[in-house]
Order: C-alpha cells, then structure tokens, then sequence
C-alpha cells in the first residue's frame, strides 16, 4: 500500500461519479465496484493521510518566530526602485516589487502566523463565561502579528491554486489545523480554515489583499475581508477583521513595519465586542509609542473597559472603578509553537514550499545573494501562470474561470454593521467530510490538483521515508537528490502488489521529483473539457537560476 496510487479523501466524489458513468455507460467489462471494495479504497485513502502525517517533522527552533541570527544581504536601493515607478495613491498590485524587499515565505504560509500561539485559541474556548471567551479570542488574536525578519519583507503572493497545509499537538493530544489556498488572483483572494475537532473550534477567513502607495514614503498592504470563528460547544460565532500593514520609510529614515487600523472581534449571540486600533509610532516617538494597540470591551453601546498595551508584548484591560487592570495578553509567558510539516520532497507539487523552492533557495544563500537570478525566477513563475486560461481574455474579459479546489464561497454576518461579508469556507461536501470531522490538512494541501495536471508521487516507506524526513530542513536541491533516491530504492514487489485505485482518475500519479531536473511533465496528463492548456509546478530539485517546469 506504501507503494499505491495515493487516495485522498478528497477526491472520492469524483471517483464514485466517475465509476458510475462507466457503468452506466456501458464502458466498464466488470460490475460496478462492491459496497466492500469502496470501503477499502477509503480504508486505504485513510491509511495514507494517516501515515503522510507520521512522516511530518516540526520547524526548527531557528525558524520560529522568524528567522533568528541571520544577516541582511546586500542589495540595490528600494527608494530608487520606487521612486522610478511609484505616484501617490498608486496600486501596487501591478507593482513589481523588487525582490530584495520580498520575505522567503508565501503570504498563504504567512497568515499562518495566527497560529503561533495555538494554546491561546484553546485556552480562550474554555473561558469561564462570555467576557473571558472573547478577551481570549482577542489575546489570540493579536499574538499572531509579531513574526519578525531580517530587515522590512513582504511574503510572496501566492499564485492561483496554491495551497498550504500544517498542524499543531497540543498537551492535550489534540490537534489544531491549518488549510490554505489561493482561490482568486484578481482580485488577489486568500482562503483559511482553521480546525481543533476536539474542542469544537473551527474558523473560516477570506482575505483580499490590497496594496497601495501612500505618500509621503509608505507602501501599505490593505486585508480586506473577514473571519468567522465558531465555538461550537458554547454556540458562539465571532466575526473578525484585519489590520493594515505599513511598510513605512521607503525613501529616507529607517525602514519599518508596523500596524494600523480599526479591528473588531464581535458575537451576536452575547452582544459583547472587543474594538482595537492599531497605532503607527510619530516621529520622534519612543519605545513606548512603538507597536501600540488601543480599544474597547463592550456590550453593545455600554463600554465595559479600555484595552491598551503593545501587541507584540503585553496589553492591559482597566475597567471603571477602583478594580486593578486585568492582562488580556503577555506574550512572555509564551512561546512560538512549531508547525508540523511535510518534508519538501514529499510535498504535491501546488504546495507553497515546493512550489517557490527554487527561489526561496536563491533568496536564502549567504552572503551574498544573486539577485539577478531571483529575479528571473520570480519573473518566469508568473509567465508560466499567465499562460493559464483563467488568465487568458478575450474582449476584456475572462475566458475560463477557476474552480477552487478546497473552498467554496459563503458570507457571515457581521452584528456591528448588520451587514454579510464574503468569505470563503471548506467545501467539506465536495471534500466528503463533516464538521466533527478531523481535517488532515497536510493531506488534503498535498493531494489536490487542478487542470494544470501532476499529482503527488507514492509515500516511501522505511528507510526511504527516513531519508527525506531527515532532510527535511536540507536545501532543496538536496531534499530532491534524498527523494529521487527514495524513488530508485523502493521495492519493485510493493508496487506489483499495489491494489488499483476503485474507478480511473483524471491524471495519472506523478514521479516523486528527479534531482537536477531542467522541466518535468505530467505522466500522462490531459487538458480539461474546455481545451485548457497545463502547466506543470516548478520541481523542488530545479538547480538555482533554473526554470520552473513548464508545458509549452
């Protein structure tokens, strides 16, 4: 079964109407598969999401909370870059960003950072009452914005499809998950799911980011949009919105990032409401000026306390009267907690860090970092997804749409404003799954894939699986030569007795990446109905100032 064609549980619906058609049709020779033989094809779909996540290995402690002890790498001006391209008020979307100013991660890996202090969102479900839950929903909250670089970075914009998936172990033995992908380019749109089955949290976002050119010197990414986090057990709903990133002394001074803006976390169901203002640092301000949160508790109109500390250390609630301030939040007391995730050459080929492993790579060489070739990396990434048809137009207008592979539009209800906001939710019919249901995040970002073919190879097993979990963290190109050689050594006899998969698929299984790999296709992958081209994900093993993988 290591050795099998793998089988999500996401794509079982597709597999059951496409063994219907064959045999309504009268394609297939042999009867409809047996009530038993779909019940081991979901055996073994299980089995393989349950052993993909055995072989996940923890961030290293370096990584956590942004990169410690590294050093910034020499580069050309930022200011002359913008100042040739920017006006005030100017949309950056269409941008370039010079890739000196860009962070080695994806923004769907940065809005991870929510997460950092997971132990938070539990502790905030188990408040003792309806004011504690909520200062708890808002302690969690702002502990999730204090991930710092080396220098002033922006995450990469994720490209369409893209996904990420991790978890978190709790004391407990529970686990917190996180799902993530990029479901719209234009405008650029974000979905986020966020699950702990055993305490009955489950959170639902959707950010837009927009991003601008403030004068005099300040670039601002704008996160439109909204959460919904639910506490199922206690039958709270809790609307959430973000803040703006400033990255502010573009051309003169020194160049920072800080937060600004009106948030709201609100819960029709108790009336209570937390609002939180982010406040930019003056001038000549001091420390204390710096990171600076202020705000309100209350229920409906009546305030029932100010909030005000600094969102990257402690934030304090006083409330009237003589009655002693009240922490909400003291990030002292804890400490980042590592993601769980997949080693690089076992990831599919849409996840973020597979995906922007060649680049990431040529950003992270010290100490002195080729520029040139980061550029025509990023540069060749974006022509590949130019050429798909959800970016073609005809007339003005879009050609193809694009079908979201995990999440499916929706609204909640924002009881402030008294107005529904979109989001984007899980599609858990389309994915088979219930809301008690354990999401295994890792699996379902590893398997899924879309009209541009290529699938995820076979799990390894054993030693070949210990090789790649133990380089993990290992530049790409070495995590692609420990999983070509994973490939070579696995046991001719496994795959011979590997079982078929219940009914055919749309593609074939793809290769586990090849180290050194210039291009690499699809096995066997066709273009959807409507004639799409494909274009297969850049591998892990592409050497530094190679280019991603392509069809032509």
């Amino acid at each position: 079964m290591a050795h099998s064609r793998l089988r999500s549980r996401a794509l079982q619906p597709a597999l059951s109407m496409a063994a219907s058609a064959a045999a309504s049709s009268g394609a297939a020779a042999k009867p409809a598969a047996t009530a038993a033989e779909h019940a081991g094809a979901a055996a073994a779909a299980v089995a393989d999401s349950e052993l993909l996540r055995s072989l996940c290995v923890p961030d290293p402690e370096y990584t956590l909370g942004g990169i410690h002890g590294d050093t910034e790498p020499s580069h050309p001006s930022v200011a002359m870059h913008l100042i040739r391209q920017l006006i005030p008020g100017q949309d950056l979307t269409r941008t370039a960003v010079p890739p000196w100013y860009l962070e080695p991660r994806s923004l769907l890996e940065r809005f991870a950072d929510i997460m950092m202090h997971p132990e938070m969102l539990l502790a905030a479900e188990g408040g003792k009452d309806a004011e504690a839950r909520i200062l708890g929903v808002a302690a969690w909250y702002l502990s999730g914005w204090h991930y710092r670089t080396t220098g002033v970075k922006k995450p990469t914009n994720p490209i369409i499809g893209e996904t990420m998936g991790t978890f978190w172990v709790h004391e407990d033995g529970s686990r917190s998950t996180y799902l993530a992908e990029q479901v719209c380019h234009r405008p650029p749109i974000s979905a986020m799911h966020v699950r702990n089955v055993t305490h009955g949290i489950e959170a639902n976002a959707a950010i837009h980011t927009r991003s601008k050119f403030s004068a005099p010197q300040t670039a601002q990414s704008i996160l439109e949009g909204g959460c919904s986090l639910q506490f199922h057990n206690h039958g709270e709903e809790y609307f959430v919105t973000f803040p703006t990133a400033n990255a502010l002394g573009l051309l003169f001074g020194t160049l920072r990032m800080e937060l600004s803006g009106d948030v709201r976390i609100a819960c029709a169901k108790t009336g209570l409401a937390v609002e939180l203002s982010f406040h930019i640092a003056p001038f000549f301000g001091g420390a204390d000026s710096k990171n600076r949160v202020t705000g309100a508790l209350k229920r409906g109109d009546e305030k029932l306390g100010d909030i005000a500390g600094q969102w990257d250390s402690i934030v304090m609630l006083t409330r009237g009267g003589a009655a002693a301030p009240e922490v909400v939040m003291d990030l002292s007391k804890h400490t980042v907690a590592p993601k769980m995730v997949l080693p690089l050459g076992l990831q599919g080929p849409w996840e973020s860090r597979r995906l922007w492993a060649p680049m990431f790579e040529a950003m992270n060489a010290r100490p002195t970092v080729d520029w040139d070739a980061v550029t025509r990396l990023k540069n060749q990434m974006e022509e590949d997804q130019r050429r798909l048809p959800c970016h073609s137009h005809g007339h003005g207008q879009l050609t193809m749409g694009w079908a979201a592979k995990l999440f499916k539009p929706a609204t909640v209800h924002d009881p402030v404003t008294s107005t529904d906001v979109p989001i984007w939710t899980l599609d858990e019919e389309r994915l088979g799954l219930t809301r008690t249901d354990e999401v295994n995040a890792v699996a379902l970002s590893r398997n899924t894939h879309d009209i541009r073919g290529g699938e995820p190879g076979p799990i390894p097993t054993g030693k070949a699986a210990e090789g790649l979990v133990s380089s993990a963290h290992a530049p790409a190109a070495v995590v692609a030569a420990a999983a070509a050689k994973a490939a070579k050594a696995a046991p001719a006899a496994a795959a011979a007795a590997a079982k078929p998969a219940p009914a055919p698929t749309a593609a074939t299984t793809r290769p586990a990446p090849a180290a050194a790999s210039k291009a690499s296709k699809p096995a066997d992958g066709k273009a959807a109905e409507s004639g799409a081209g494909e274009a297969t994900a850049p591998s892990a093993a592409a050497p530094q100032g190679d280019k991603p993988a392509t069809d032509k």
